[in-house]
Parts: structure tokens; sequence; C-alpha cells
């Protein structure tokens, strides 16, 4: 099950830890766990070409391949409390996904923080929010395995103490009621050098509507969804970008409730690198964003937090 590296560039050949598509299209909470740490296989899982393309990362296009890497300025980030990652660094996101993607309003959802170690967190905090392993199985934090379920998906982020605290000049609801497109958009940065267990994402160009199945979890959540690949010869194509760095970042669809496009969801994983397991820990952070289009040029500013 190790990975091994393919010989060209910083290509690997790493298992992804598919979930067994012979299932249903519904798994249950307590059916299948998910790997629980970094390095840990599911039987249905298979090795897969994972290739590096660093130096090349503005191949990709949100839109279109469901992911994008950005290049952000160099500059210290303060990542030290939630206040401070709230203030500025959401701020600066909100600013690059407007850019990116002509979003008029762009409503932060939370962040989760991943460290070997919370004792470097100036609150103290003891949550699996700041101290756990990155997911290692390919998912989707949505449920686009049920577009229909989508709407249900949005009305429930609505309705979340991240967005209700928020104000603008136009109410949250008055703005999904006049918007023509919304979607979740993610961002993963790391915190420091990665040398172990990166983001690995999969071009939606290569995988189909039917490659999903839902994970069940208990209500309100409407859950999430998981990879499967189908039986046969490899089709998936799996990129990274090695050695990333503090000024490095992807963009990462959750869903889109344009169904038109082929990048309307975004399959991501952590993937073992080889011969890493003495490397430092990986330190990053991943936020999520509401956002919504409105036809007219209407554009809303940063959202104040009360």
């Amino acid at each position: 099950m190790m990975s091994q590296w393919t010989g060209r560039n910083g290509d690997v050949r790493a298992h992804i830890n598919y979930f067994p598509s012979n299932i249903g299209k519904e798994i249950d909470a307590t059916a299948c766990p998910p790997p629980a740490t970094a390095g840990s296989v599911l039987a249905s899982g298979r090795k897969m070409t994972v290739t590096d393309i660093a130096g090349r990362e503005d191949m990709f296009e949100l839109d279109r391949n469901g992911f994008q890497f950005i290049k952000l300025p160099s500059k210290d980030r303060d990542m030290s409390t939630d206040a401070i990652i709230e203030q500025d660094f959401y701020a600066e996101i909100e600013a690059i996904i407007q850019a990116r993607t002509d979003a008029s309003f762009v409503f932060p959802i939370g962040h989760v923080l991943r460290r070997a170690t919370n004792e470097i967190f100036l609150e103290r905090k003891d949550s699996e929010r700041y101290n756990r392993f990155g997911a290692s199985f390919p998912h989707c934090d949505c449920p686009v395995a049920y577009p229909e379920r989508l709407e249900e998906f949005k009305n429930l982020v609505m309705r979340s103490p991240a967005i209700t605290k928020n104000r603008n000049a136009l109410d949250v609801q008055e703005i999904n009621r006049i918007s023509s497109r919304w979607a979740i958009i993610q961002i993963w940065k790391p915190l420091r050098l990665v040398q172990r267990d990166p983001l690995a994402v999969c071009d939606a160009l290569s995988y189909d509507f039917e490659d999903w199945r839902l994970r069940i979890v208990p209500a309100p959540s409407t859950g999430y969804s998981v990879l499967t690949h189908p039986e046969g010869q490899e089709k998936h194509r799996w990129y990274y970008a090695s050695a990333m760095t503090p000024d490095q970042m992807i963009l990462f669809k959750g869903c889109d409730s344009r169904q038109d496009i082929t990048g309307r969801s975004g399959a991501h994983t952590a993937i073992t690198l080889p011969n890493s397991e003495g490397k430092p820990p990986r330190e990053s952070i991943e936020a999520r964003f509401l956002c919504f289009w409105v036809e007219g040029g209407l554009k809303g500013q940063r959202l104040g937090h009360e």
C-alpha cells in the first residue's frame, strides 16, 4: 500500500481511499468508516497516479476543473486567533474570490486549522477544528451526489451562526432571492512548507456524477459526498503541487447551483508521499465561503462582524 515516486518530476503512485461502489447511492454513517488518520487505507481504494503540477499551476480553472491554484502576495499572515483570521484573512480571501469568479457577494462560513499540536494556538482550544488530520479519502463537503438536495443544504448554511451574525447593505435572504447563481467555494492553504500529506485534487473533467455517493451523517446535516472509482482502467486524474508554501493556495468548488458546468464539485483528499513519515506534520487552513451572483452588476462590500 506504500506510495512510490514514478520517476517523473514529483509524480507519485499513491493509494486513494475510494469508497466501495457496490454499497448503494447512500452510505450510512456507521457503514464503511473512513480512515481515521493519514496513512490509513480502505480496502476498496486503489493506487492512482497523482501528477505534480508545480510550475504549471495556471493550467486549471475553477468552473472547468473544479479547482484552481492561486499565488498569493508574499507576506506574514497571523493565524494565531480566530478573531485575527476572521478580520484579516477572510477579507483577503473574499477579495480574491470576487476577483477570480466575479461573485457579487461572498459570505465566510468558517475555517478549520490543522496542526500537529494545539499548543501554538493562543486560545488553547482543544477541538477537532484545530487539531485533526486532514481527511485522507476523496470527498466533497457538500451533498453533490444528490443535486436536488443542494437547495436544502444552502438554506441550512444560511441559517448557520457564521452567516446570521454578518450584516450587509442587503440581508442575506434578499441577496439569495435576487441572485441568479450561488456556490460554496473553499480554500486550502499551507501554513508552512508542505513536506508530507499534501492535498490532492481531482479534475472534474475526469469523473462522472455517478461516481459520487452520499455519506449520511446525523441531522440537521444533509451529509457529504464521497468518491468511488469504476472497475477497470484508471480513469480519474489527480493532481497536487509539490512543496507548497504559505504563499500558495488552492480554490476548489464545494457545490454550485450551475449544473451545466463541469467544475461544479471539487473532489479532494490528503495523500501520503513516499518516505515522508519522519517529515514535519502538515499545517494548513481550510475555509469555506457562500457566494452569490446577482445580475445587473450589484456588488457587496466585505461583510462586517458584530
